[in-house]
């Protein structure tokens, strides 16, 4: 290396004059063209204030042709001030909200018109110059893509971290019953509570997936589907097993809505979902989201399929499982079954499919006609008779109890454990 600068590229002639001299001496009008074309092509562009465009964009694209002059004088890349400018401006454009491509299309259109301007007057003798110019052009543009894009997606990820660090603050203190950070939070007076459990993904069965991955994306499509349903207004604390979303209602809520809400959500994330909806106060938030936790169990425990449900769909199921001497007492009805683990097992999965005596044998690999055999000996053994339906309420409640109190069959558990 002899340290010596890079040599300075000829500069590009047409029609006998240095292109980079035309745009500086035109200047002014060159500016005004491009602001008027931006407003001719881009509905974005005209409806900015007029102070924007002719203070702001102005000032941007005046910087702009200068640096491309400049590009196409020297062969240099944007200076730090250079970049900067433009970023800066791109960044007031994603505070204002136009959108990205709107501005992106602003410098294409922009590189056209003086692509078009500058060689106006080409002729034959002018062609190698003609093709260095768009050469150049693009590499003006390249640069100026990049400065515009990074300060533009700089500015959209702040003002996002922003708005997402105050939803975080307010759904914690919601959730906490925290009232000292409620102050500088704009509080709803309710807020619809939505404790979410999620079935197993397909994929987990598959050796070698990473789970954390999985459980990450299931939670992203669920968060966005509830996102986009709601706006973004929603708070959600979810991962891949379930969470807790947060949303300000004024109104009450449309059950129909959300149950179209969660079946787009389980079409997304690949999961069965169970939901649990109420609406509360927000001093009253974290009492609902402890009470709608305490319905998932309820429904877990009485094998409830995957979807929408209130406090009011299993009133009876919630009062039989509340902790207390009736509950043990009712889990210690199915005791004897202990010491007769094919009857226990035959009991849990005839509960399973819906006392269906023909299902309930293909899923054990038995006849019917076994199935009604060990009905009969769990009658007898645990002095309820299964056949009828008094009877056989009473076993349902007095399983779901023992799963309450963590006394599953051991069979039943296994199975569980396995994902049947």
């Amino acid at each position: 290396m002899n340290g010596r600068a890079p040599a300075r590229p000829e500069p590009v002639v047409i029609a006998g004059t240095a292109v980079d001299r035309i745009l500086l001496t035109q200047l002014p009008d060159i500016v005004e063209q491009m602001i008027g074309s931006h407003r001719r092509a881009s509905t974005d562009y005209r409806r900015l204030p007029p102070e924007v465009l002719q203070n702001d964009v102005k000032s941007v694209s005046t910087d702009a042709v200068r640096f491309y002059a400049r590009w196409l004088r020297e062969g240099a890349s944007a200076t730090p001030k250079e970049h900067d400018r433009l970023a800066d401006s791109a960044a007031r454009r994603a505070e204002e909200g136009l959108p990205l491509e709107a501005v992106l299309s602003a410098y294409c259109r922009g590189i056209q018109g003086l692509y078009l301007r500058l060689t106006d007057a080409a002729g034959d003798q002018d062609l190698e110059s003609v093709r260095e110019l768009g050469a150049r052009l693009f590499d003006c543009l390249r640069e100026a893509v990049n400065a515009v894009t990074g300060g533009y997606v700089d500015e959209v990820r702040q003002r996002a971290g922003a708005e997402q660090d105050a939803k975080q603050i307010l759904f914690s203190a919601l959730l906490d019953e925290n009232p000292s950070a409620l102050v500088d939070n704009a509080v709803a007076s309710r807020y619809l509570v939505l404790n979410l459990a999620l079935g197993r993904h397909p994929d987990e069965l598959r050796p070698g997936i990473n789970t954390t991955i999985l459980g990450r994306r299931v939670a992203g499509r669920l968060h966005k589907t509830i996102a986009a349903a709601t706006d973004d207004q929603a708070m959600t604390s979810l991962n891949g097993r379930g969470g807790i979303v947060l949303v300000p209602v004024e109104d009450g809520f449309s059950r129909r809505h959300w149950a179209d809400v969660l079946t787009a959500a389980e079409q997304a994330a690949g999961v069965p979902v169970t939901a649990v909806v109420a609406v509360a106060a927000p001093d009253r938030i974290r009492a609902t989201a402890v009470q709608n936790a305490d319905v998932l169990d309820v429904l877990r425990w009485f094998e409830r399929p995957p979807g929408l449900y209130g406090l009011d769909d299993v009133l009876v199921e919630y009062q039989l499982t509340r902790p207390g001497p009736a509950r043990r007492r009712l889990a210690a009805t199915l005791e004897p079954l202990d010491h007769h683990p094919e009857l226990a097992e035959t009991l849990s999965c005839y509960v399973e499919n819906a006392e269906n005596r023909r299902r309930t044998a293909t899923r054990l690999n038995v006849h019917p006609n076994t199935v009604d055999y060990r009905l009969r000996r769990v009658s007898e053994v645990v002095g309820r008779d299964v056949t009828e339906p008094s009877g056989m309420h009473h076993v349902m409640a007095a399983l779901a109890a023992r799963r309450a109190e963590g006394t599953s069959f051991p069979r039943e558990s296994v199975r569980k454990a396995a994902g049947e």
